[in-house]
């Protein structure tokens, strides 16, 4: 029987970023959703109200090819929410991709107990910002997000809210509010120029071409390795000199797959969940770490927009922070006017025609200022697999006092923008989940070796979020796939 030498489960960040660590020897992907020539096309993204009707959100429910998989309950105070992990390549990086920002000294500090340092990881970092091209950023977020974009490239087009925010932070404000052009990681192989014309994040697009996402760099080496799609991991035995990893395969039954080191990397909750089950540890609840961002809408009162046309961009029109500590919140600074009519009338809980009835002009003075925070892992939030249902409990919510900062420097720099009137998105929302594996000096069990073994394993590597304990308020793509390259690097 053939013996691989790595098999790597899951095409996301930390899969992708693997496979790129060991494409010099023999390597099997093994990835639950279709293989991407048998899609069919993507949905279009020039932002059409009918595009709601046909893909209603990737929050819970079905977006374009990430098929319903497996639903996973969270639960948080008075949220409740079910979302379904994706059966698709690149997973929900092919939504989300794009940020892509290094940890700093501090951040990794912020994370507590974790045996990694930013020396572990330079290497694989510059490896891939090496690989990519930035545009966005500002002298103001440099330092914080340790990018700055290249400006031979277009930059991402902003609102007239978003230039007139830059402008008024950039004359006489003095205040702990810090903002730029929000900072995107290009692809340098993307044949179109036009890096923005596809791109809509939640509001519309799938993996655009010419933004850095996991599925976009998987298409690039796909030649270069084997690959089974459609295939799902049931059961895996190690053994001495091997792992029998046990699979079924869509329409062609059950099969065995021998490697000898597995790379699990099918993200923070499927591959808690496959690891809890192989070792039948139903019931048994284990760390959950979320970002939980928080929502505070924003009004320009004054400013007179012209009812300018909205043209497709990225959402996230400014990402910065807040300078009020060594905990620093991230505001990013959505544009909701690039959004279809019918998601906004659903986002803010109105009918569309009471929506239209205030025109482009009124919409374009809103804007949101969405707020990341770092968290630690509370001793509440867990999540537990049974044997037909996984249940999340979080508990994460964004520091009022920082919402209400915020808020009161906007209303500085001339927005209406009040805390009462903000919202927590609740538990599960944000899709950065780590914490429930997570990567000691001296694991105990259920935790990873500093090389990415499991407490009980020699061959058996966690490569994805949850291995990482905690979270600075950075969005941790990045830091995931850079640890993925290490792990797999150093087994190889």
């Amino acid at each position: 029987m053939r013996i691989w030498d790595s098999v790597v489960v899951g095409s996301g960040p930390a899969g992708v970023a693997a496979i790129e660590a060991l494409l010099e020897s023999e390597v099997l992907l093994i990835e639950a959703g279709k293989d991407p020539k048998d899609r069919k096309p993507s949905l279009s993204a020039d932002f059409r109200d009918g595009l709601f009707e046909v893909a209603p959100k990737l929050r819970g429910l079905d977006f374009q090819d990430l098929r319903r998989g497996d639903s996973i309950s969270f639960l948080g105070g008075r949220h409740k929410r079910d979302i379904r992990l994706p059966l698709s390549p690149g997973g929900y990086s092919t939504a989300w991709g794009a940020q892509l920002f290094p940890f700093s000294h501090e951040d990794i500090a912020e994370l507590g107990d974790w045996p990694i340092s930013r020396e572990d990881l330079t290497e694989a970092y510059s490896w891939f910002l090496s690989t990519m091209n930035f545009v966005g950023g500002s002298e103001n977020t440099e330092s914080f997000f340790g990018l700055r974009g290249n400006a031979n490239f277009e930059p991402l087009p902003l609102s007239r809210l978003a230039r007139g925010l830059l402008a008024r932070t950039a004359s006489s404000y003095t205040g702990p509010l810090q903002l730029g052009p929000a900072l995107l990681a290009l692809d340098r192989n993307a044949k179109s120029s036009d890096f923005y014309s596809a791109v809509g994040e939640e509001f519309g697009s799938f993996s655009p071409q010419g933004m850095t996402t996991a599925f976009n760099r998987l298409q690039r080496i796909l030649p270069e390795v084997s690959v089974n799609f459609e295939t799902r991991v049931i059961h895996f035995d190690e053994h001495k000199s091997h792992v029998d990893v046990h699979v079924q395969r869509t329409g062609l039954g059950p099969e065995l797959i021998r490697t000898r080191k597995l790379f699990l990397g099918l993200g923070t909750v499927a591959t808690t969940r496959l690891i809890l089950q192989n070792s039948g540890q139903f019931g048994r609840a284990v760390p959950f770490v979320e970002h939980s961002p928080h929502l505070l809408p924003m009004f320009d009162p004054l400013a007179d927009h012209h009812n300018e046309p909205s043209k497709p961009t990225f959402p996230v029109m400014l990402n910065g922070f807040l300078d009020t500590g060594p905990r620093k919140p991230i505001v990013a600074i959505y544009n909701p006017a690039s959004a279809p009519l019918k998601t906004l009338a659903h986002e803010l809980r109105v009918s569309e025609a009471s929506l239209s009835k205030l025109g482009r002009d009124i919409i374009q003075r809103f804007a949101v200022a969405q707020i990341w925070s770092q968290t630690r892992w509370d001793e509440q939030s867990t999540m537990v697999v049974e044997k037909n249902a996984v249940t999340v409990r979080s508990f994460y919510k964004v520091n009022p006092k920082v919402v209400g900062a915020a808020a009161r420097e906007l209303r500085k720099l001339g927005y209406l923008a009040f805390r009462m009137v903000s919202k927590s998105l609740g538990p599960g929302w944000g899709f950065h989940w780590v914490g429930t594996l997570p990567m000691r000096e001296h694991p105990k069990e259920l935790e990873t070796f500093s090389d990415g073994r499991l407490w009980n394993s020699k061959r058996v590597f966690v490569i994805d979020g949850s291995v990482i304990p905690s979270l600075p308020s950075k969005n941790h793509s990045l830091t995931i796939m850079s640890n993925a390259y290490r792990v797999a690097k150093g087994a190889r």
